[in-house]
C-alpha cells in the first residue's frame, strides 16, 4: 500500500495543471477580477480575493502578493474590535504590497471611535502612491479628533463624510481636507456644508443625503462648478426655505 501510494505521489507531482503554466502577467489580470465589487465583511478577509488567492498555492501566493493593483484598495472596520497593534500590521503590511499604487480606503468606526485616528490618517497619508479616494464612516467624537488637524491630499479625488450615529454635529469645522488639489466628488451623510473646510469651488459631483433645503441651497451657492448634483432632503416646517434663487449653467444632471 505505501508502494501504491508513493506511485500515486509521483504521477500527480508528474501533472502539469494548464492554469500554473500562464505568464505571470495574465494571471495578475485575472487575480484583479476576482476583487469582490462589494464585500460582506471588509478587505481584511481570507475568504474573499486578495487574501484567497494567497491560499491556493505558493506559485499563487507570490503573484497575488506582486501584483501592487491587488492591495490597493483597503478597508478597516474598527467596529470588528481588532486590537490596535493588529490592524496597525495589516496596514503596514497591505501598504508595503501596494506599492505605488494609488489607495482607495474606507474606514469604519465602533460605537466608542477610534483614539488613534489621527496618526491612522498620517500613515496612510505618507503612502507613495498617494490616496485616489476615502470615506469615513466615523462618529461625531472621531470628528472632533480630526478637526484641528490639516494633512495633505494631493491625489485626493472621491471623499466621503458619513456621521454614523444619531448625533448633532452643532459648530464643529473639520479642516482637515483644506489641501485637496484633485478632490472633484463629494459625498455627505446628516452632515451640513459647514461641517467641513473644502475647496468648494473644485466639486464638480456632489451627493448628499438627508438635508434640508436650506442646506441643500447652502451646498449649491458653495460649488460654482458643479455639474451633477443629487439630495435627498428631509421637510420639517422648522427647518427653513431658502430666500434665494441659484443659477448654475454648468449643471448635466440634478436629482432631488
Amino acid at each position: 500500500m505505501q508502494a501504491q501510494l508513493e506511485d500515486l505521489k509521483r504521477e500527480l507531482n508528474s501533472i502539469v495543471y494548464p492554469v500554473l503554466t500562464l505568464p505571470p502577467e495574465i494571471s495578475s489580470e485575472i487575480f484583479l477580477h476576482c476583487i469582490p465589487s462589494t464585500r460582506r465583511l471588509d478587505v481584511v478577509n481570507i475568504d474573499e480575493a486578495p487574501l484567497l488567492l494567497m491560499r491556493a498555492c505558493s506559485a499563487w501566493r507570490e503573484i497575488a502578493v506582486s501584483t501592487p493593483a491587488l492591495w490597493s484598495t483597503l478597508d478597516i472596520n474598527f467596529a470588528k474590535n481588532l486590537p490596535p497593534h493588529h490592524s496597525s500590521e495589516i496596514v503596514d503590511t497591505w501598504l508595503s504590497r501596494a506599492r505605488l499604487c494609488p489607495l482607495s480606503v474606507t474606514i469604519i468606526s465602533p460605537w466608542f471611535g477610534i483614539s488613534d485616528l489621527v496618526p491612522f490618517l498620517e500613515s496612510l497619508r505618507r503612502h507613495p502612491g498617494g490616496m485616489r479616494s476615502l470615506e469615513l464612516n466615523l462618529i461625531l467624537e472621531d470628528y472632533k479628533r480630526m478637526a484641528k488637524h490639516r494633512m495633505s491630499f494631493p491625489l485626493l479625488q472621491n471623499l466621503t463624510i458619513r456621521l454614523t450615529q444619531n448625533e448633532n454635529p452643532g459648530s464643529i469645522c473639520v479642516g482637515t481636507f483644506d489641501n485637496v488639489p484633485m478632490l472633484h466628488e463629494l459625498l455627505m451623510d446628516f452632515l451640513s456644508p459647514s461641517f467641513i473646510i473644502l475647496p468648494w469651488q473644485q466639486i464638480t459631483k456632489f451627493t448628499a443625503g438627508w438635508y434640508t433645503l436650506v442646506e441643500c441651497s447652502e451646498a449649491l451657492h458653495l460649488m460654482p462648478n458643479i455639474m451633477e448634483c443629487r439630495f435627498v432632503t428631509r421637510f420639517n416646517s422648522d427647518d427653513g426655505v431658502p430666500s434665494d434663487s441659484i443659477s448654475h449653467p454648468k449643471y448635466s444632471r440634478l436629482l432631488w
